[in-house]
């Protein structure tokens, strides 16, 4: 139930708020499509690095636009936009790290004969599933750490997963079947971020329901 509550939530939400998240994603939009057609025309490798930043960069500021409008409000966001460097988003970036470094461990059991990638993969994204309600938190600005987000998702492992790890790889599969050429590296990009905003928004409707029934308040 929840599940379904999930997708036609998110999905909602997108076409309640599509005036204020046209406006406010575009910068970041822009951003990606640079990300793609740059590596295109570059000729030193040095700039990769800077391409990467700007790309995760793109993607959070994405994630904290999408979770404020839609847990918070169109009015909490600038008219274009959080595009500015805060401690929000310095937040955000530094807990994309931990969880990233909470996952690493279990990316060895890969090194297992037989059923070690299958081990990894499963462990990867359960542990993604049960963290990722921090980042909600964060850009709502709730006191929430780690340990509080995996005690938060404790009764909800099934809906997390599906958020984190199922819907965004059913959302990709269109991606699989497109060919591998330089000249489409800019749709797939679009396609990519549209899935990320569906995703991210589909996360945020998984954060209302699992705060409802939070055994402990998030201040």
């Amino acid at each position: 139930m929840n599940i379904k509550k999930v997708l036609i939530g998110s999905f909602g939400y997108l076409v309640q708020f599509r005036g204020k998240l046209a406006k406010a994603l575009i910068i970041p939009l822009l951003i990606l499509v640079f990300t793609a057609v740059y590596p295109l025309m570059a000729t030193s490798e040095s700039w990769y690095i800077l391409v990467g930043i700007l790309e995760g960069l793109a993607y959070t500021l994405l994630a904290i636009n999408i979770h404020r409008i839609l847990l918070i409000g169109e009015h909490s966001v600038p008219a274009w936009g959080e595009v500015l460097p805060t401690w929000r988003v310095f937040r955000f970036i530094g807990y994309s790290v931990l969880v990233t470094l909470a996952v690493v461990p279990v990316a060895f059991a890969a090194l297992i004969p037989v059923i070690g990638i299958p081990i990894s993969i499963f462990g990867m994204f359960y542990i993604l599933s049960r963290l990722s309600l921090i980042f909600p938190a964060i850009v709502t600005d709730q006191n929430l750490n780690l340990s509080g987000a995996w005690k938060a998702s404790e009764n909800h492992q099934m809906l997390m997963l599906f958020v984190v790890a199922i819907f965004p790889l059913v959302l990709a599969i269109p991606e699989f079947f497109l060919p591998n050429s330089a000249e489409i590296q800019v749709f797939i990009a679009i396609l990519s971020a549209f899935t990320v905003i569906w995703v991210v928004s589909a996360l945020s409707v998984a954060f209302k329901l699992v705060s409802e029934s939070w055994e402990t308040n998030v201040e």
